[in-house]
């Protein structure tokens, strides 16, 4: 079949001026909602300018539609002086939730783990579900330890899925991170919150397909070595046209225009660029650059365009388009940019194609399918503030502008009143003084002389000339500017000391500052979680959804959740400010666990200075670790320490027992001996006084015996008899005495004694 390519170029003409009239409508649904008025009021009020001084500083590219500027020649009336208090709110802002969402130590503000699966959660924990346990149970009846083993198993391999899960879901959250930071993911997303805080938007484009091209020397050769990444963007907020349907969420509508600039040499380069159709780049630069605007109509030769109303010859507006097609449709659009693989067209029986098409004026440059599989946007809009039905928000500049006002108009009073009183007004009487030289003037050695009617006996002189002060009224015009920035602090939520700035209302304890400061930062912390549900969450989402559709590691794949950290760290971080440096003599303490090295780093990031800067490089590193392991032993095994302690403790405790029982025995033998020695000389005393005693007795009876023979009287034979007795008495008690000495020593026996017996046996 014959394609004729003059019928498919006039088929696409009607696609683009198709596409051209939803275009105009996106442009004028942002138009008749106002916001453009209020973003450039916004602006205005940033740099310092409103109809007052804006002929003075010239900003034409400002001037609001209708407004007439003043002539150079016509004096302007009064103070034009404009105090400027929305830009150090909106910097200031802007700076602060940049540190706290993108802080300096490179940390992503997101991380990505495994779904939850609370099953799988309690069987890794060795809880085993009832049903579970019932199986085992059915299949090994009698088998005690079998069903042990199929228990231990189950909760091993659970905890196997479990540590894969985690592992796969860093490894992805590593790998979108690497991505992020090679598209200066931080400049981009500081440069939207700057945009969010002045008009109360901002936008960040991706992940888009982009050429990575690297520079590497190799084999003795300088190679470049090309790379399509994914890659993040800021889009100025006036270049994006959503549908005017979609209400608070783009993604609500059914497509999106995003604006930006080309030059003719750069259109030039763009063919025999794969895709895109050169006959109608050839027509654009025929025709000459045009501005797209909200009026269309058929009757134009141009519709829904115009020429530039400033000179740009060679500046184009390049507009991208995300939403649906017609297949057929695109299908003309792939056979005139001579695209030969049509597969995605056999493959799929949809009619309505996600596409992304470039147009320029009114003519379709290049179309192709939406890397997006789902066909989502490529955008997220992040506002300062939500507003009811329409997808922008409302910024710093628009909450402070009451305010502004109220600054600008009693400074402007205050100059204008010192301007009056800056000289004071002369009254002359001419009726009583007038100038010698016939001209009332203030000047050096002025003389004025008496008038006709002077008469010095009835008129004072100082009456006929007097100087009049006008009053600047500057204290009242004062608490007016102070009522002025005392309701920007309020009606912003940001006092001065988070501005770095103290007032007399400042709190001068370190208490009450951290009470403050912890108060005034709830409003930062409701923009930061605006900013994780609007940017973060949704933005790392589509780079998982990129990573599962063109990567083809299966290890970094799997059912994961993205986490945004952006209020969450910014409260902990905030706490952490206050306590990082106290516990730094715990963390020293070998006792709690701690690693001083991630401390000192924390302290580091906390000061927003980057640990890594400080650190050594792997080289030296490597030398300084070898030489402190050669300048002392290594550190011993904890476990090898305690089992030779344990020995050394064993072996002390079998040398006591032994050197114990050691004297012990010696104790006994020696005492034994004590005893039988001292049995021995108590026997022989004791036998001893026996013989005494036997041959005093014999002795006193052999007297007795004598005395009888020689005729002694009884009474004297009684008397000696009685000493007799006494003397044997005296022995007898000696032998008992000495027999207590060697007595048996109260020592128990070998044995235990029954219970309650220890004292009688």
């Amino acid at each position: 079949m014959q394609i004729n390519k003059h019928d498919l170029y006039d088929r696409l003409n009607v696609i683009g001026l198709s596409l051209a009239q939803i275009r105009s409508e996106a442009i004028a649904g942002r138009q008749d909602s106002g916001i453009e008025d209020e973003w450039l009021e916004d602006e205005e009020y940033y740099e310092g300018i409103d109809d007052a001084n804006r002929g003075e500083l010239k900003a034409w590219r400002g001037k609001p539609l209708g407004a007439q500027y003043p002539s150079s020649n016509e004096d302007t009336e009064g103070s034009t002086i404009f105090p400027n208090i929305t830009r150090p709110y909106v910097d200031g802002a802007a700076a602060r939730m940049g540190d706290l969402l993108f802080p300096t130590d490179g940390e992503p503000p997101f991380s990505i783990g495994p779904t939850p699966n609370p099953d799988m959660i309690d069987i890794s924990k060795g809880n085993i579900p009832d049903k579970i346990k019932e199986g085992i149970q059915k299949e090994n009846p009698e088998d005690e330890e079998r069903r042990q083993r199929q228990t231990d198993n189950i909760v091993a391999d659970a905890k196997d899925v479990v540590r894969k899960a985690k592992e796969a879901a860093k490894k992805a959250e590593s790998k979108i991170w690497d991505w992020c930071v090679e598209s200066r993911y931080h400049t981009h997303n500081r440069r939207v919150i700057e945009d969010a805080c002045k008009v109360g938007t901002g936008i960040l484009k991706g992940p888009i397909p982009v050429k990575d091209t690297k520079i590497m020397y190799k084999n003795g050769k300088v190679i470049n070595i090309e790379q399509i990444k994914p890659a993040s963007v800021r889009v100025f907020y006036r270049n994006f046209f959503p549908d005017p349907a979609c209400g608070e969420d783009i993604h609500n509508g059914n497509y999106t225009w995003e604006k930006d600039e080309i030059t003719r040499s750069y259109l030039q380069k763009l063919k025999n660029v794969p895709g895109y159709i050169n006959e109608q780049i050839d027509r654009v630069i025929e025709e000459g650059p045009f501005v797209a605007y909200k009026e269309f109509k058929d009757d134009m030769d141009t519709p829904g365009l115009k020429q530039y109303s400033y000179t740009k010859k060679n500046m184009y507006e390049i507009w991208y388009y995300h939403g649906s097609i017609h297949k057929d449709d695109l299908l003309i659009m792939d056979m005139l940019s001579d695209r030969k693989d049509y597969s995605h067209h056999e493959d799929n029986d949809n009619d309505w194609f996600f596409v992304q098409l470039t147009m320029v004026n009114n003519r379709v440059l290049k179309a192709s399918i939406s890397h997006m599989q789902n066909g989502a946007f490529p955008y997220d809009v992040m506002v300062w503030q939500r507003r009811l039905g329409l997808p922008w928000g409302i910024g710093l500049a628009r909450q402070i502008r009451t305010s502004q006002r109220m600054v600008t108009g009693a400074t402007r009073h205050m100059m204008d009143n010192a301007g009056a009183a800056g000289g004071p007004m002369l009254f002359v009487d001419t009726n009583l003084i007038q100038a010698a030289d016939g001209v009332n003037s203030i000047e050096p050695w002025k003389v004025y002389v008496g008038a006709d009617d002077y008469d010095p006996s009835k008129h004072h002189v100082g009456n006929g000339i007097q100087y009049i002060l006008a009053p600047m009224v500057q204290e009242e015009l004062q608490k007016i500017i102070e009522l002025g920035l005392k309701m920007a602090e309020e009606t912003t939520g940001m006092p001065l000391i988070l501005q770095g700035q103290v007032s007399q209302d400042t709190p001068d304890t370190l208490g009450g500052m951290i009470l403050q400061n912890n108060n005034a930062s709830s409003m930062l912390r409701r923009v930061a979680r605006l900013y994780d549900d609007y940017i973060t969450k949704p933005h790392i989402q589509r780079y998982y959804n990129h990573l599962l559709q063109f990567v083809d590691d299966d290890s970094l794949k799997g059912d994961f959740n993205i986490i945004a950290l952006g209020a969450s760290s910014l409260i902990e971080r905030e706490i952490a400010n206050q306590a990082i440096y106290t516990i730094g003599e715990f963390v020293l303490n070998p006792v709690f666990k701690k690693d001083p090295l991630k401390w000192i780093d924390e302290v580091l990031r906390i000061s927003k200075i980057d640990p890594a800067r400080l650190e050594y490089d792997d080289v030296e590193w490597q030398q300084i670790v070898e030489g402190m392991a050669a300048a002392q032993e290594p550190p011993p095994d904890p476990k090898l320490e305690i089992a030779k302690l344990n020995a050394e403790v064993n072996e002390r405790m079998q040398k006591f027992e032994k050197e114990l029982f050691i004297k012990k025995s010696d104790l006994d033998r020696s005492s034994r001996e004590r005893i039988a020695q001292m049995k021995h000389e108590s026997e022989d005393k004791d036998r001893q006084v026996k013989v005494l005693l036997s041959q005093a007795t014999q002795d006193l009876e052999a007297l007795i015996m004598q005395m009888k023979e020689k005729g002694s009287d009884s009474r004297h034979l009684e008397d000696i008899k009685q000493k007799v007795q006494d003397t044997v008495m005296k022995l007898k008690a000696q032998i008992q005495l000495s027999d207590r000495e060697v007595s048996e020593p109260l020592v128990e026996p070998k044995g235990r004694a029954p219970d309650g017996q220890s004292y009688e046996k």
